[in-house]
């Protein structure tokens, strides 16, 4: 997706909504201004968003029989700002809308020629910043990729050549010495560790493979077994209630749920970790919550644990790259889907994945 960059074309801006008076109203009072595309349901919407890629949309969110955030979903993946248009004007509406992606709200009984050009305007300003930052994040994470890969067999050799001199001169060497071999082979492990972290996440959310059905209780269970050692260690109790079957990539999703569920694991305090995974359908989407009886996170620095190289704690404390939950969070939007924290310091956390019921690849 390449950002848009200045044209002498006026702006293309996609009206939807199912009233065609007030789709004229719209048109007329920002005449000149912009091009207008027209549509008064979902599936043309969602069609025209991907065929003609509108630089704004302004969405009425109560169209009858219309998925509103199926609309809104389209435009987040393409990189194009919505404008929330509604009748009712309460900010339940407005809160909801811009929670989930959209770029402004106005009420209908608002509209006017300055509200409405305002509104497109600094929606079209925030699509091109945000396409262009899409853009730099790509090339940031194909050069870290290239990076990474390029790392990992001089970064074997180091291991391997310090590991024979280790075994060549234990009996030469003194304890210092051989220490400081040891030292040197921790160190390399661990940055081959972050280097294989990093390219993972580089391309959790770069698969082109279509989505198959994906039973997410099976994967639950068997990342549950491959902990094994894990659970048996520090006598947890792992409960994996009935989970859906749903369209998706078995390789991410499996990454997905064994972080989340190797962190609920890890994050513990004195208590016998008790963790939960459990599932539940709202409309078109699967909730997919994994809980704990952890330590908890701040409210205030929850926002920032999906963001890449995020560490809230010390190494020497809790072992990890500060990748785990951005690859999460990267393999969740790959299946057009979101991940949220619920928790409080010293109570637990609670992890709520939301999948679409039937999620299509992007490849």
């Amino acid at each position: 997706m390449l950002a848009r960059l200045p044209s002498t074309q006026p702006p293309c801006v996609l009206i939807v909504d199912d009233d065609e008076v007030d789709r004229r109203f719209v048109q007329r009072a920002v005449r000149n201004q912009f091009v207008f595309l027209e549509a008064d349901n979902e599936l043309l919407a969602i069609s025209l968003i991907r065929t003609h890629t509108p630089d704004c949309v302004l969405l009425d969110y109560h169209i009858p029989g219309a998925n509103a955030m199926a609309i809104l979903e389209a435009c987040v993946q393409s990189y194009i700002p919505m404008v929330v248009l509604s009748g009712v004007g309460n900010e339940t509406i407005a809160a909801e809308a811009i929670k989930s992606g959209a770029t402004d709200y106005l009420p209908k009984t608002m509209l006017s020629q300055a509200s409405l050009t305002r509104a497109i305007t600094n929606a079209i300003e925030k699509g091109i910043l945000e396409r262009l930052l899409h853009e730099k994040q790509q090339e940031l994470e194909t050069f870290v990729a290239t990076a990474a890969h390029d790392l990992k067999a001089p970064l074997r050799t180091v291991v391997t050549q310090c590991q024979l001199a280790q075994l060549l001169t234990q009996e030469t060497l003194e304890p210092e010495a051989q220490q400081a071999l040891a030292t040197a082979i921790m160190a390399a492990n661990s940055l081959f560790d972050l280097v294989q972290n990093l390219l993972d996440y580089t391309e959790s959310g770069r698969s082109t493979k279509p989505f198959e059905p994906v039973d997410l209780e099976t994967l639950a269970r068997q990342v549950v077994a491959d902990l094994d050692t894990i659970i048996s260690d520090s006598d947890a109790l792992v409960e994996i209630a009935p989970l859906p079957t749903i369209q998706g990539d078995a390789t991410g999703l499996r990454q997905l749920l064994q972080n989340l569920i190797g962190n609920a694991l890890k994050f513990q305090n004195h208590e016998r970790p008790h963790v939960q995974v459990t599932a539940v359908q709202e409309e078109a989407w699967w909730q997919i919550r994994v809980s704990d009886n952890g330590i908890g996170i701040e409210p205030e620095v929850q926002k920032q644990i999906f963001q890449p190289l995020t560490r809230l704690h010390a190494a020497s404390a809790y072992e990890g790259s500060g990748l785990g939950l951005a690859i999460c969070n990267k393999i969740a939007h790959l299946h057009q889907g979101t991940i949220r924290v619920e928790s409080a310091l010293g109570r637990g956390s609670t992890f709520v994945l939301n999948l679409p019921a039937t999620a299509t690849s992007e490849g």
